[in-house]
């Protein structure tokens, strides 16, 4: 089972990355490894805890932070985050294309304002 909390430090970690070092966005196989999650069905429990952690950061009215994990081959989510976000009332669109894209790339914005103290870039 993977820690929710470890889950949060890891995405926020990695957001950092992301906006200072210019490094990609994890994908979910490498998420795994971070976690140290093992097989089998190693993607199954990351995607269960990253669905626990979005329903988590809508209660408490937060941007997405699983929105930092992103696919192998496009540097944005599955078509399942989306379709969760769907269910959770919080996105209506396709699960993939421009729309998507979009979406995303908004919510990335959200995550670095709303963890902005967390980001800040060491001196």
């Amino acid at each position: 089972m993977i820690e929710l909390n470890e889950l949060r430090l890891v995405l926020i970690q990695e957001l950092k990355n992301f906006r200072y070092q210019e490094k990609q966005l994890p994908n979910y196989q490498q998420l795994c490894r971070f976690l140290m999650v093992k097989p089998p069905n190693s993607i199954a429990k990351l995607t269960s805890a990253l669905e626990q952690l979005m329903l988590e950061d809508h209660l408490a009215q937060q941007p997405q932070l699983a929105a930092v994990c992103v696919q192998k081959r496009k540097p944005v989510p599955r078509e399942g985050f989306f379709q969760y976000l769907s269910e959770l009332g919080l996105y209506s669109g396709p699960d993939k294309g421009n729309q998507a894209e979009i979406w995303h790339i908004r919510e990335l914005d959200k995550l670095c304002e709303f963890y902005a103290h967390l980001l800040e870039k060491p001196i």
